[in-house]
């Protein structure tokens, strides 16, 4: 039967064979998927909390709601799986062979329940360091993700959240040089990516010296040229990719930009870019997206982008490019532009909380650091440090 937005029980013709405690994919096909994998695309990993003879309750709210069957007549899916549970990969140093063709994932988790990446070092590879299917309460931390053989369209992502993941943390990472940094797509939601630390020294050199060479993209994709590091600059560094995925968090980043793009269709709702400091597209960083900060191209209704910092002069920006039309119900306020704070939608006596995932400092701040780090209420906003910032500075004094 449908189930409404926030609803978590799922009536069911029969649930033989379910038990309170089994963990089962519920999947509702895509209309339109853009590629035939990617249909099942709304609903997800879930754990059975309750289960009656025609209805089971999962442990979480299904946020955009299902039909019975979609459009096309096809029905819903609540199938029992067998994840590989309560495992980790921790204080691992990891370097990609050279590749000539698409890969996956350096670490790949398919049907993965409790399981966690900390304290990994993963260099050059070539497809995504992290790519998540199917998969739920799974945590990656305190990691390096450096570095890419592989350039957008052919890989170089560090984190591939992909098809119908849950209750995913990526949290207090550093990240340079991977091309794109996140990668969110095929229906996964209730994601929370927060206090990753972007470094792409090529796109700082361009910030701060403005050379004519930052538009010449042979010298931009040789490192021997520029002297600096390989790379590709046509793609953004945060991806909200398409085929659905929703209700994700991204808070206290830093990063260059974030672009909700239209090329695998619509991306859900409920996505929140909260409190991060974005550094945007240099100006002369070859040809496109110059300043964009935040870019949402198409139809992707019902984001929020509030309390972000962004940095040198980069923008907030609904232009059309793939998508056929604009988003709709989109929250967007309290964001400093070009060292001005931007209301927009609410007043300027709004009272942001601190963290929308967190009710405390978070331990790896200690008592030093400002938390939250950035928005307009913050001093110091365009300059404070989060922990994973530090680990990095560290590690470039001794490189």
């Amino acid at each position: 039967g449908d189930v409404a937005a926030g609803d978590a029980t799922i009536p069911l013709a029969s649930t033989a064979g379910l038990a309170v405690g089994d963990i089962v994919l519920v999947a509702e096909s895509l209309d339109n998927p853009s590629f035939p994998s990617a249909a099942l695309a709304r609903g997800g990993i879930f754990a059975l909390t309750e289960v009656t003879e025609g209805s089971v309750t999962v442990d979480l709210p299904l946020m955009v709601g299902l039909r019975a069957q979609n459009g096309l007549g096809e029905a819903t899916v609540v199938a029992k799986v067998q994840p590989i549970q309560n495992s980790g990969i921790e204080g691992v140093q990891l370097l990609s062979p050279i590749l000539t063709g698409y890969r996956g994932g350096v670490l790949d988790f398919y049907l993965a329940d409790n399981v966690f990446v900390r304290d990994v070092a993963s260099t050059s590879s070539f497809g995504a360091d992290v790519l998540l299917s199917c998969s739920r309460r799974v945590l990656v931390t305190e990691s390096f993700f450096d570095r890419t053989q592989g350039s957008a369209p052919d890989g170089g992502e560090a984190i591939w959240i992909d098809q119908l993941n849950t209750r995913v943390l990526v949290a207090n990472n550093i990240i340079r040089e991977k091309h794109p940094a996140l990668v969110a797509q095929v229906g996964s939601n209730f994601v929370v990516y927060a206090y990753n630390f972007h470094v792409d020294r090529l796109a700082d050199y361009c910030h701060a010296t403005v050379d004519p060479s930052c538009r010449e993209l042979e010298w931009i994709r040789d490192e021997e040229r520029n002297g600096i590091a390989r790379g590709w600059h046509g793609i953004a560094d945060v991806v909200f990719h398409g085929n659905f995925p929703h209700h994700y968090l991204i808070e206290g980043n830093v990063f260059y930009n974030a672009v909700f793009d239209y090329h695998h269709f619509e991306n859900g709702s409920g996505t929140t870019v909260f409190r991060n400091r974005i550094l945007g597209n240099p100006e002369v960083l070859t040809w496109w997206m110059n300043l964009y900060g935040i870019w949402i191209d198409g139809p992707h209704h019902g984001q929020r982008l509030v309390g972000n910092v962004l940095l040198h002069d980069s923008f907030i920006t609904f232009e059309l490019h793939n998508g056929p039309s604009a988003a709709e119900d989109t929250l967007v306020a309290a964001n400093t532009l070009s060292g001005a704070v931007e209301w927009g939608d609410l007043g300027a006596d709004a009272d942001l909380p601190p963290s929308l995932y967190r009710s405390c400092r978070p331990a790896a701040f200690g008592d030093e650091l400002a938390w939250p780090p950035y928005g307009p209420d913050v001093a110091g906003a365009a300059d404070n440090p989060i922990p994973a910032q530090l680990r990095y500075e560290e590690i470039l004094s001794t490189e």
